[in-house]
């Protein structure tokens, strides 16, 4: 960092604190998370100016000091934690009466914090804006970038009992024989078209594979991948597509995922897979034949796999009428089973699932392991699987419930599955309870929407199959509370808290992925009207930038990349130019442009860039610019000054 930040808090100017007044204890033995912690400590202080009843009632000094001397004399993801469960229990004990009252037990553990104040507000006036800061506030340190390598060793541990558990698994005919029904109906015929693979944005499991370069160069086939896409088969009737080149020394018919552990949150690390460069490429096109007949099937209606919209929606809608509830699992994409996978889908989809499928995984001490499960989070078609088998199964509980029974106690049939579609409401109904027609399921992954009068069958069927329910994070029946899809709603409006969520910060130069997001979480805080930890933001991306800071693009279109104004901001003429050629003014800003390295193309660039040229004639899908932004990958992008047209 270029300077000391210091933290200035409103009201009480000569009460100044300073990166270097973050004295953190030895004992606490955060090694390389010093820095992260002094600027998070440092960001939690201020935002207690931020609430909601400041400009009626100010905070005394004394509680900012208090909360300052507590994040630095005690175990920081103790403070964190409790916080955290303060916040659960609130979630949790929210509760709507016959009457249209609402019942919010008091919370003790909430009298020793420094938004006690605004919790007894919200107790009396229910008001969903204090509810937010609230919530923000007992939330804003659980996604803090924090290095324990203990947390790594933990998720490991959990992901080998989750596998150990698939293998002992049992399955019920009843179960198998509806849900292959169900899908079946659901999903219809696989719809191929070319293949026109491409690559994904992550890692792959060879390690001497870094960036898309490497991954043409080192782009190889295997028997399966050869015979399901390269050549003439009885689905795609041709082989049409970028072939891959001859074998090469390197490869040696790679098929083997490689187990990665990633921080989750400050509490807990979590499993991925790099996939095998050749089955990621081949995979990511499959992807885009499961989606669009996913797109023109009746499972279309409950499943949207390129928007969350439907499932926020029915969020904010089942917490106001109690219509629908959100269910919550943990682990689910390592909980597919691979045996119940191919006994409930359809023979031409399964052709190409296996096909793309790495059956093998290298764990961390190198050894090799056969999975259990169908496929990890790290596959392109990990998530698309999860959808439709989510879905089925509350098919199958809406069957079920219009039986008179509980899952298992009969066999669906394909005309079960047209008459509980038609039993469905077209549209979210506005009153509770309702008669004999339901609110459709809604799922995104493992999110999952259902009508209240199936909750508990579809939790005890999922359960069955290997699926394990957070209790603690659905929320159900007469609670005030629904989450799904990272929104948040109580009583029909919108609580979703915000978070401190960026990557790990040191005291050097920001590469482009904290560069970036440090921007978003500006513009974040701006939006919720915490306007002073947003200047507060500003002004550590002004330590880090130094003489660059000047250089930050402002913009007043919040899709644009810069920190978003309501109006423009002057801009020194010095940072302006113009462009003759293209007759406009441009102004010097900081962008993010790629990482250039001293190296020869791949031979089958061109042929490559063809094919990606030929995919996009044919798709009129587009990554959402949220995950555009969150899939920057230092290693590859920089930050660098450049040229765009200034708005005057």
């Amino acid at each position: 960092m270029r300077k000391n930040i210091k933290l200035v808090l409103p009201h009480f100017d000569k009460f100044e604190i300073s990166i270097e007044d973050v004295k953190l204890r030895k004992e606490f033995n955060y090694g390389e998370n010093d820095h992260m912690l002094r600027i998070f400590i440092l960001t939690y202080v201020k935002f207690l100016s931020d609430s909601p009843l400041e400009s009626s009632s100010r905070k005394p000094l004394k509680v900012y000091k208090k909360f300052f001397y507590e994040l630095i004399n005690k175990p920081i993801v103790d403070t964190i934690r409790r916080f955290s469960k303060l916040s659960d229990e609130l979630l949790r004990n929210s509760y709507s009466t016959e009457d249209g009252s609402t019942i919010r037990p008091f919370i003790s553990g909430m009298i020793d914090t420094p938004i006690f104040r605004e919790y007894h507000e919200w107790q009396k006036s229910g008001d969903a804006k204090i509810l937010t800061y609230v919530l923000s506030f007992l939330r804003f340190g659980k996604k803090l970038s924090y290095k324990d390598e203990s947390l790594k060793a933990t998720a490991f541990r959990e992901w080998l009992d989750i596998e150990n558990g698939l293998r002992d698994q049992v399955f019920s005919d009843n179960d198998i024989s509806s849900l292959r029904v169900i899908i079946k109906e659901l999903i219809r015929s696989l719809k191929i078209d070319f293949y026109l693979p491409k690559f994904g944005s992550g890692k792959v499991s060879e390690k001497y594979i870094e960036d898309v370069y490497d991954k043409l160069e080192y782009l190889s086939t295997h028997p399966r991948l050869d015979y399901a896409f390269g050549r003439p088969n009885q689905f795609t009737g041709s082989g049409l597509g970028f072939m891959p080149r001859p074998m090469g020394q390197k490869d040696d018919f790679h098929s083997i995922s490689r187990l990665i552990m990633v921080d989750k949150d400050l509490f807990k690390s979590r499993s991925i897979c790099a996939e095998p460069n050749s089955f990621m490429y081949a995979q990511q096109d499959l992807h885009r034949w499961i989606r669009n007949s996913m797109e023109d099937a009746p499972i279309g209606n409950f499943v949207n796999i390129t928007d969350q919209a439907s499932n926020q929606r029915a969020a904010l809608h089942g917490s106001k009428y109690h219509s629908c509830d959100t269910i919550d699992l943990s682990s689910a994409s390592d909980s597919v089973n691979i045996r119940l996978v191919k006994s409930i889908f359809p023979i031409d989809w399964l052709f190409f699932m296996l096909a793309s499928r790495s059956s093998s995984v290298q764990l961390p001490d190198e050894s090799i392991h056969k999975l259990e499960k169908f496929a990890p989070m790290g596959s392109a078609i990990c998530f698309p699987t999860q959808c439709i088998i989510f879905t089925a199964i509350c098919i199958y509980c809406y069957d079920a419930y219009l039986h008179g029974v509980t899952s298992g106690e009969r066999i669906v049939t394909s005309e079960d599955v047209v008459i509980i579609v038609n039993n469905f409401l077209s549209d979210h109904s506005s009153h509770s309870p309702f008669g004999q027609r339901l609110e459709k399921p809604l799922v995104y992954g493992d999110d999952i929407i259902c009508d209240t009068r199936v909750t508990s069958d579809v939790i005890t069927t999922l359960s069955r199959l290997g699926f394990r329910v957070n209790v603690s994070k659905s929320f159900t029946d007469v609670q005030s509370i629904r989450e799904s899809c990272g929104v948040y709603a109580y009583e029909g409006e919108d609580v979703t808290p915000i978070i401190f969520r960026l990557p790990f910060l040191t005291g050097r130069r920001l590469d482009a992925s904290q560069y970036s997001s440090l921007i978003e979480m500006i513009n974040n805080f701006g939006s919720f009207e915490y306007y002073s930890t947003r200047t507060f933001l500003i002004e550590l991306l002004r330590c880090y930038l130094g003489k660059q800071f000047p250089l930050i693009p402002y913009v007043t279109n919040r899709d644009d990349f810069g920190i978003y104004v309501a109006d423009h901001k002057a801009v020194d003429i010095s940072l302006l130019r113009y462009n003759s050629d293209y007759q406009i003014i441009e102004r010097k800003v900081l962008v993010i442009a790629p990482r250039r390295k001293k190296r020869s193309k791949p031979y089958n660039l061109e042929s490559y860039s063809y094919e990606q040229w030929m995919r996009s004639r044919i798709e009129d899908y587009s990554t959402p610019l949220i995950q555009g932004r969150s899939s920057i990958r230092p290693q590859e992008t920089r930050v660098v000054p450049g040229w765009a047209r200034y708005e005057s």
